[in-house]
Order: structure tokens, then sequence, then C-alpha cells
């Protein structure tokens, strides 16, 4: 899409993006939910572009939305954008500022993710590990990483971490989004291995603190 200024490339960037030709986003109900889903089906036209060789950032909460022209109605929002072009090779000033933010560091494993009811650390040699890292490499806002998953025989339970305090001045649930997120790394690595991965909504009522959000069997 593209915005109603003539100056899309200080939207939301801070100088960092140079003369994207367009944006996309996405509008959708202002709801928990809305935004699971809009994180799960974002970051895979994200990952699609990636694919062919495009440049893309996710935007949340540093631009504004009447930056762009588009229809929203009173319960939705234009959750998230990002500018489509030709990466470049990094700026020093980038490089020190991803540094700083710890933008390529990702939260111990054992943090992250448990097996059993007994919230067990993940072994070794567990079968479905390589779809839990899949996971773990995904973007998040702030590299914040609040997602959390139980493996329980063949059915991965997803939680939300929150992050006290945080995102608390947006208008949207900016976390729920990195769950959607969270969630389509691990279903597409699953459909890249041949499994047909289902979504189920039963909440196993384990002893946590975290929000529960979604199941996804194999």
């Amino acid at each position: 899409m593209d915005n109603g200024t003539s100056n899309q490339s200080r939207i939301g960037t801070y100088g960092f993006i140079k003369h994207p030709p367009h944006f996309f986003g996405g509008v959708v109900n202002n709801t928990k939910e809305g935004m699971v889903d809009f994180g799960f089906l974002m970051e895979q036209v994200i990952l699609r572009l990636t694919k062919r060789g495009l440049g893309t950032v996710w935007l949340g909460g540093t631009y504004h939305r009447s930056d762009f022209d588009v229809e929203v109605a009173s319960d939705e929002i234009l959750a998230a954008v990002s500018p489509v072009g030709y990466p470049a090779e990094r700026s020093m000033r980038e490089r020190v500022i991803r540094k700083v933010a710890k933008g390529d560091t990702r939260k111990p494993f054992d943090e992250l993710f448990f097996q059993n009811r007994e919230l067990s650390n993940i072994e070794e040699d567990h079968k479905y590990l390589s779809y839990l890292e899949a996971i773990q490499v995904g973007p998040s806002a702030s590299n914040k990483q609040p997602w959390r998953v139980v493996v329980i025989g063949d059915t991965f339970y997803l939680y939300l971490a929150r992050t006290p305090n945080y995102g608390t001045v947006l208008k949207f649930d900016i976390q729920a989004i990195d769950m959607g997120i969270a969630l389509s790394h691990l279903y597409l690595s699953l459909q890249e291995d041949g499994y047909n991965p289902q979504f189920e909504f039963d909440n196993p009522q384990l002893p946590l603190d975290w929000e529960y959000i979604v199941s996804v069997s194999v």
C-alpha cells in the first residue's frame, strides 16, 4: 500500500529505510485473538518476501496510523506495517543500535520451552526440538520473546508470558502479535516436514502464570 505523504522513507523508520516503494500491513479486529491471527499471517508474507530477496521490517508502535490512507472501522486497527524494498548493507549506526538492543540474541532455550506437565527441560534428542528452535529464532517487538511452549506428547501448548508494563501505551496488544509470529514459525516448519498441524483450544490447565493462547497437534 502507498501512504498519503511524499516522504515515505521517514515513516516509523528513523531514517534507516531509504525510499521504500511500498508498505504493506493489515487492518484487523482490535482484540487479542485478532492480533494473534494478524501476526500469524503477516509473518508468512514477510518470510515469502525474504525468500525472494526483498527486505522488510516489522513496524508496530513507531508510526502514526494516519500516515496511511486506509479505512479502519471503530473496532479495528492498522496493527503493523512493513516497507518492502531491496535490502542494503547495514550502516555502522544500525549495527550499533542492534547490538545495544540485543536484536540478534535470544533467551536461553530452557527459559522458553518445556515438556510434559512437570515442565521439564526439553531433552536434547526430543523429536520436536527443531520446531522449537524455529520458534526461538523468530522476531518479536523489542526482542522481548514472550512466547513459552509446553510440549506434551504430540501437542504444542503455546503461552504468552507478558513483559511487565511493556506496550501499555499502545492501543493494541503488540505481544499477541509476537505470539502469532511464533505460531507461524511452528506451523510452517511442521508443514515443511510433512506434518499436518491442527489448531485446537484445549487449555491443559497447568499451574502457570502465563496466558494460554492455542495448541498445535501433529
